[in-house]
């Protein structure tokens, strides 16, 4: 079940006001008024109990996962026949992100997209050649020992595995965004043209936009509140 941190506090001190209260004027007046009073912190409480066990929709939070330590953005540069002289020519863009269902119900993710970049300043920027939109997979490893002849050889293989995707409370997938673009060097790569792809590159890129999809919040069709956490 999500937590709901700020109920607690919120029942302690009502529950307490209200006792004070009612044990304050029975004392005053010698009345017995403190029961019916004293009633009101118990209904509060049912209340509260009742409205926690409800099991709230689907929640997703996105999580740049830093523990990974991978560059998201990774740039190639091509020798030039000696080893003191190269040039650029790709960039590799590779985000990884956690998605978190941190909500009651299962969610079922249809796509999950990333829609463009923010610099300090809050303007929107974009990878040069890069779609306007990048489709995210979700990225699985696997390593292990295969029986092969008479002995054994060690096996490892990574696949990116399409939406949809089936979130039970509490799971976590890993999505990766990959493309890899650059400059060939053709005749179409005039000096405007170099220096309109440098400029793309130039700001500091410090938040990403993210956009999940989702077929399904507990029985609910629609968007989940979700909250992006994917610095850099």
């Amino acid at each position: 079940m999500s937590a709901r941190p700020w109920v607690t506090p919120v029942l302690v001190v009502g529950v307490l006001a209200t006792s004070v209260v009612a044990i304050g004027y029975s004392i005053a007046t010698g009345e017995e008024i403190a029961t019916v009073v004293l009633s009101v912190p118990v209904l509060m409480l049912s209340a509260a109990t009742l409205w926690l066990a409800l099991p709230r929709p689907a929640r997703l939070i996105l999580i740049r996962q830093d523990e990974l330590e991978l560059d998201d953005l990774i740039f190639f540069l091509y020798p030039l026949g000696s080893a003191a002289k190269a040039i650029p020519r790709d960039y590799l863009l590779q985000l990884h992100v956690a998605v978190c269902n941190v909500g009651d119900r299962k969610a079922v993710i249809s796509a999950i997209r990333l829609k463009g970049f923010f610099t300090e300043d809050g303007t929107r920027a974009a990878l040069p050649d890069a779609p306007q939109v990048l489709a995210g997979h979700q990225w699985v490893q696997r390593s292990g020992w295969v029986i092969a002849g008479q002995g054994m050889t060690h096996r490892m293989e990574a696949n990116s595995v399409p939406p949809p995707y089936v979130l039970e409370p509490d799971d976590v997938v890993t999505v990766r965004f990959r493309t890899r673009r650059g400059i060939d060097w053709s005749p179409q790569w005039d000096l405007a043209a170099l220096r309109s792809f440098c400029e793309l590159l130039e700001a500091p890129i410090v938040r990403e936009a993210l956009e999940p999809r989702l077929h399904r919040r507990g029985g609910r069709r629609g968007q989940p509140r979700t909250r992006l956490v994917a610095p850099r």
